[in-house]
């Protein structure tokens, strides 16, 4: 019976846990992991025997000292010393020193992440990889205009002047692997309420930039931040021109574009700028200080880099339709 009861709290622990995203990633990530590292995994094969011998010196050891403690031909002892007790001695030894290791490595890492200005990801952005990661939102706009003969929204707007979802929210579906957000929204409810605002509290990794900071993913109410906003002479609330309607060409007007500093929430209705006041100006699109400009999607899908020496002119002309 108490198995059984047991046998029941583990399967209900593991399925709340698989229910939530942190639980998958925790659970099944390491297998994501182990796939990306173990083909780069060399083997280093004089280390390995010194391994070998070393662990066979302790279990030969501990053995030893256990057979002296409790020799078999003794009177005094009836349970003379086994070699699973070894074993099993030799098992505890090498779990503590492995939880050992991997508590300091997460105070390690803990701490790092707090106080470093490093990026929290993999590397630091530079205008290429900036460019790339941009790139599929140019489709995904694309893909929008196609299907509903309209870019997305900037924001919509209830006619009793809610704020209601975001262009990011729109373009959820044609993200891909995004559907199911999206699929899960209330779209007549604000995007902070009942479950949008657990869905907005989610991290949208195609609208962080690669140099995010740990600080810089949510913000202090713990919605998902964007580091992506609208162009708002395109796409503001409840309003969304057409790819058709820009006179200049697709590949010469902007949609959207990177900003470093006052990120809104990607479920935000209200995230738009205007790119005529300048790149890198305190409210409008930027890069990050040492790529000298910024990362701009533009109507034909295609990503590129503003430098902000633009003349004001040049940065007029992109900006309008």
């Amino acid at each position: 019976m108490k198995k059984a009861a047991v046998l029941g709290v583990f399967l209900l622990v593991g399925a709340a846990a698989v229910a939530t995203e942190v639980g998958r990633e925790l659970i099944f990530g390491w297998w994501s992991f182990a796939g990306r590292v173990a083909p780069r995994v060399r083997m280093d094969w004089p280390a390995t025997i010194v391994a070998a011998l070393a662990f066979g010196f302790l279990v030969f050891l501990i053995d030893r000292i256990g057979r002296i403690w409790r020799p078999p031909a003794s009177a005094a002892i009836t349970t003379p010393w086994r070699f699973g007790w070894t074993l099993a001695i030799v098992g505890n030894l090498i779990v503590l020193f492995t939880a050992g290791i991997s508590i300091t490595a997460i105070v390690h890492q803990t701490v790092w992440l707090a106080r470093s200005d490093r990026s929290f990801f993999e590397e630091r952005v530079s205008a290429g990889n900036m460019e790339e990661h941009a790139a599929p939102l140019g489709p995904a706009l694309k893909a929008f205009d196609d299907t509903n003969r309209r870019l997305p929204y900037g924001g919509t707007i209830g006619l009793d002047g809610k704020l209601l979802h975001s262009w990011e929210t729109q373009l959820l579906p044609y993200l891909g692997h995004n559907w199911a957000l999206w699929h899960k929204m209330d779209f007549h409810k604000e995007w902070y309420r009942d479950h949008n605002g657990v869905i907005c509290k989610r991290i949208v990794m195609d609208f962080i930039r690669p140099d995010a900071r740990v600080w810089d993913l949510r913000d202090a109410d713990g919605f998902g931040l964007s580091h992506f906003a609208a162009n708002s002479n395109i796409m503001a609330g409840n309003l969304a021109l057409k790819l058709s309607d820009l006179k200049d060409g697709g590949s010469n007007t902007i949609l959207i574009g990177e900003v470093n500093k006052d990120y809104r929430p990607w479920g935000h209705p209200a995230n738009w700028r205007d790119p005529s006041i300048g790149v890198n100006h305190p409210h409008g699109f930027g890069g990050i200080s040492t790529s000298g400009g910024a990362t701009f999607v533009l109507g034909d899908g295609s990503v590129r880099v503003v430098s902000e020496h633009v003349s004001p002119a040049m940065l007029k002309a992109l900006s309008v339709p």
